[in-house]
């Protein structure tokens, strides 16, 4: 983005990764790995995670599931911004920049208090409801 002021080119680009650029399961690795947590991942199936009320994007950050009005949005046209030299930087610093932001700036109490995401108690419910606790 600097340097495509810079260089004083204008237009519309979407400014996003690649479709593919990282799957969900190596982001939530990288963020498992700077964070320091031992949690467990578990999959699921986007019908689990309907039919468990969990909202898409605000109890499940980032997560869309892969149909529906909202699963574009993952999939936009990127290419004029790489024609034009849009780079992503590895995924891991963008995970360990963040999580050190969180901690110092973003909002610490939220995190201490596991006030961000999805609840421990749907998060349960869902797990039980598929044998895993």
């Amino acid at each position: 983005m600097i340097s495509a002021a810079e260089e004083g080119l204008s237009g519309v680009f979407n400014t996003v990764s690649q479709p593919g650029f990282i799957t969900m399961g190596e982001l939530l690795e990288a963020v498992r790995e700077v964070s320091g947590s031992r949690a467990e991942l578990v999959w699921v199936s986007p019908q689990l995670v309907e039919q468990q009320g969990i909202e898409a994007w605000t109890e499940l950050p980032i997560w869309l599931p892969p149909d529906g009005e909202a699963a574009g949005l993952h999939a936009g046209d990127v290419t004029a911004a790489f024609n034009h030299g849009l780079s992503c930087r590895p995924f891991a610093a963008t995970a360990a920049d963040t999580w050190s932001w969180l901690q110092t700036e973003g909002d610490p109490a939220a995190l201490a208090q596991g006030s961000v995401g999805l609840a421990p108690e749907k998060e349960a419910q869902a797990l039980d409801s598929i044998g895993h606790l």
